[in-house]
Parts: C-alpha cells; structure tokens; sequence
C-alpha cells in the first residue's frame, strides 16, 4: 500500500505524527517503520 505511494519511512513516521498528534500509539519512529519493512518476508 505505502509502498506504491514511494513515501519514505521517514515521511511516514512524520505523517503519523501530524495525523495523530495526541496519541502516542501511532507515533513511530522511521527506524521501526524501516526493520518492519525489511523483516517481511520477500
């Protein structure tokens, strides 16, 4: 889904921020966003 959007994880963590800015469950940081992305399966 994002991936076909070409957002970084960077861009993503900071969206999340700004959509959600008052709960922290969806603040996430780009490293996460990037081992999440790498530990799926190919």
């Amino acid at each position: 889904m994002l991936e076909h959007r070409q957002w970084s994880p960077e861009q993503i963590a900071e969206k999340l921020k700004r959509e959600h800015p008052d709960d922290p469950s969806m603040h996430v940081s780009h490293e996460t966003i990037y081992s999440w992305v790498y530990a799926q399966p190919r």
